[in-house]
């Protein structure tokens, strides 16, 4: 790989998190929900660092992994947050995960 690709080895949880940098929104948000259901200790740094970015599928992406992949004393103020996103959907749905926890 690193002579055809140019690509060095890397573990899954390494290789998912280069890719929540990633330009494209699909592979982004792609990633983070991977590394929510693995149980990625670095969860919340990647949450922090997606949850505003410009394209709404990433910012849902986000709001997922924020109910189901991160310590639960973290979950509220984080959902809340989101509540203040410029797309609606993404508002809507931490509306909507913020009741399922009341």
């Amino acid at each position: 790989a690193v002579s055809r690709f140019g690509l060095k080895q890397l573990s899954a949880e390494q290789r998912l998190n280069e890719l929540t940098q990633s330009t494209d929104p699909l592979l982004r948000a792609f990633a983070i929900h991977r590394l929510a259901v693995m149980g990625s200790d670095a969860m919340k740094a990647v949450i922090l660092q997606n949850m505003e970015y410009p394209h709404v599928l990433v910012q849902e992406s986000a709001v997922w992994a924020i109910a189901y992949g991160i310590e639960q004393e973290d979950v509220r103020p984080l959902l809340q947050s989101q509540l203040n996103s410029s797309f609606a959907s993404v508002r809507s749905y931490a509306g909507r995960l913020l009741e399922e926890i009341d």
